[in-house]
């Protein structure tokens, strides 16, 4: 892919070997802290829900729903930025209406989104057997769609059921909970958990 980017000319542009250097080191690091606070977040609020359900991860039939509940609801990425594309108004939960211009720089909160009660019933309760399809945005959605995504779903359905296969006891114990001060990324800076024997 890195070879192929290096060669590609799109639009006239030609991207150098520094642009190059720069995809690929955004990618390695976007890939492993998503997937990082991803588990994180998952297995925090894994911890409130009973064995029956966190079992959901173990099977084939099930873990596919319950991995797209656990990105709606832990999502790592708290914003997207975006330009906008041309002069709009939105208009806020309150009813205030906010114009916004096209090139204007946007912040879209991701994590609000996924808690959307137009798009979702009961949207601030992990439901691990949320029917699919599941519309968050975690990936963002389109175009926009983040290119790794399928790595993480992967990573994550085969992490999570590994995790609780092999350690069905887990549990957090009582803790104060270290969460960083990266604004891209929302999660722990490290999480104590225990087998409960």
């Amino acid at each position: 892919m890195l070879h192929h980017l290096r060669e590609i000319e799109v639009h006239g542009h030609r991207f150098s070997e520094r642009d190059v250097i720069a995809q690929a080191a955004l990618l390695l690091f976007a890939g492993v802290a998503s997937i990082r606070y991803l588990i994180g977040n998952s297995v925090h609020a894994l911890a409130a829900v009973p064995t029956a359900e966190r079992d959901l991860l173990l099977h084939p039939g099930s873990v596919g729903p319950a991995v797209e509940e656990l990105l709606r609801v832990c999502t790592p990425v708290s914003f997207v930025g975006r330009v906008a594309g041309e002069d709009f108004e939105y208009t806020a939960s309150d009813g205030t209406v906010v114009p916004l211009r096209k090139g204007r720089p946007l912040l879209l909160y991701v994590a609000s989104a996924n808690r959307d009660p137009d798009v979702f019933d009961r949207p601030d309760e992990l439901v691990l057997d949320r029917p699919l399809p599941n519309r968050h945005l975690t990936f963002g959605i389109g175009r926009h769609l983040c290119f790794g995504d399928p790595l993480v779903r992967q990573t994550t359905r085969i992490a999570l059921s590994a995790l609780y296969r092999r350690w069905p006891g887990l549990h957090l114990p009582p803790q104060e909970t270290n969460w960083n001060n990266n604004l891209g990324f929302h999660g722990f800076t490290s999480l104590w958990v225990t087998d409960g024997h």
